[in-house]
């Protein structure tokens, strides 16, 4: 039978403190209450909080427990990532595109495809310049 093994990064896995940490609800200070409000009508969320949630943060293990310890075939093919996005919020596309770098097996990404799919509001470009992520 094809050897198998357990795909799930643990050693990726830190534990910073700061705001969305484990997914923990977050907050704004008072004084950016009036920020908080143009961003949340602009996005549908409170981009303002979103913008002070670290790319790099620890998120709650939600599998299932039988999840958890499956094993899959230690060979694989390699993964291409299509995330298509329109007007996204730039800190929630920054942290889409971290977590599938810090949660999938390097060895198992062949690439990360960012499709604009005609986007106004501008911050897109600076992908333009961006030709390859090494993995």
């Amino acid at each position: 039978t094809p050897e198998k093994k357990s795909w799930f990064k643990t050693k990726s896995i830190i534990i910073p403190h700061g705001p969305g940490e484990m997914a923990l609800l977050s907050f704004c200070r008072k004084n950016l209450r009036a920020q908080k409000m143009n961003c949340t009508k602009m996005n549908g969320f409170n981009a303002l909080v979103s913008d002070f949630i670290s790319l790099n943060r620890t998120l709650p293990d939600i599998r299932h427990s039988r999840c958890k310890v499956k094993k899959y075939l230690s060979k694989l093919p390699k993964v291409s990532f299509v995330i298509p996005f329109h007007n996204e919020h730039w800190s929630t596309l920054l942290r889409t595109v971290t977590s599938v770098v810090n949660r999938s097996p390097s060895e198992l990404i062949h690439e990360i495809i960012l499709v604009d799919d005609f986007s106004t509001k501008g911050k897109s470009d600076s992908f333009i310049a961006i030709k390859t992520f090494n993995f």
